[in-house]
């Protein structure tokens, strides 16, 4: 349950360490639930996988981002500016 919620990947970090050690505790005692277990294993991975993506994704829109900013500050006036004075003059 706690890999569905995710709660900012921490959810996803305890539903790996508690579905591995219920897999564990239920292979050295013979108990049932190795299903839940393998379920919150199978969730809390996916949860894993959900915040790699969300960083990347991240990571390049800050990028992409940082780079547009670059490239405005080169420029010596912005378009509508120049557009505008052009207007003006006429």
């Amino acid at each position: 349950m706690l890999g569905i919620l995710w709660l900012w990947w921490i959810g996803s970090i305890l539903a790996l360490v508690f579905g591995y050690k219920a897999r564990r505790q239920i292979d050295e005692t013979g108990e049932e639930g190795r299903g839940l277990a393998t379920a919150g294993i199978v969730l809390g991975w996916v949860g894993m996988g959900m915040l790699a993506v969300s960083l990347l994704i991240l990571g390049i829109g800050t990028a992409a981002t940082n780079d547009a900013a670059a490239t405005r500050r080169t420029c010596s006036a912005p378009r509508w500016r120049t557009n505008w004075r052009m207007k003006r003059r006429r």
